[in-house]
């Protein structure tokens, strides 16, 4: 899914920012979705859960790698 940069939002252009969806973290499924809306904590819902944690993973990697491709200081 395309993700639009921070600058287009009035960002600084030199800051390394995006603007995320958040109906992707909600679930899969219109029903899933809802559950998320309609729950009292949604940060408690499952599909929430699932996507934090898998969007939390993947960052990890990001600067893991990036950590990798640094010059040692």
């Amino acid at each position: 899914m395309p993700t639009p940069g921070g600058h287009r939002f009035g960002d600084d252009i030199a800051a390394l920012r995006v603007r995320l969806s958040t109906g992707p973290l909600l679930g899969t499924t219109p029903e899933e979705r809802l559950a998320s809306l309609d729950a009292p904590e949604p940060l408690a819902s499952p599909y929430v859960v699932r996507a934090l944690d898998l969007l939390g993973s993947v960052f990890a990697d990001l600067r893991a790698e990036a950590r990798r491709m640094e010059p040692p200081r």
